[in-house]
């Protein structure tokens, strides 16, 4: 899994929102997603966390915040993935972080959202790995 790297596996058609999109973007995001997750970004596209399907049930059930809250209330904020890393490295962020979505960014220095990886999509990639090489 080294030497796999996790574009393999990587999901660049991903919904996202701003930092500062209400609940109603929140909800149409969440619908278009194929995650349970939706990434938050500030004005760069840099990433701030993400909201999970579960954090976003909470919030529409306490619907007296609805007008006041925006998506960066909501986010997790999450170690992103750099583009050139592994597989190993994503289920190694995915395992400690209790993550089964993790945001993607662009290069060493760049903090730009690229896409998401999921376990899902990684072992998916690493057994068509397998299959190439037996």
């Amino acid at each position: 899994m080294d030497r796999i790297a996790l574009s393999a596996a990587l999901d660049r058609d991903v919904p996202f929102v701003s930092a500062d999109a209400h609940l109603d973007l929140l909800i149409d995001a969440a619908a278009r997603s194929r995650h349970a997750v939706i990434p938050v970004v500030d004005d760069e596209r840099g990433v701030i966390g993400l909201v999970t399907h579960h954090g976003l049930r909470e919030a529409l059930v306490r619907r007296s915040l609805e007008s006041l809250l925006v998506a960066e209330d909501l986010a997790e904020p999450v170690q992103p993935l750099r583009v050139y890393q592994s597989l190993r490295d994503a289920l190694r962020v995915m395992n400690a972080g209790g993550h089964e979505v993790v945001p993607v960014v662009d290069g060493a220095a760049g903090t730009t959202l690229v896409g998401v990886i999921s376990r899902a999509a990684v072992l998916e990639a690493y057994e068509r790995h397998l299959t190439h090489v037996v």
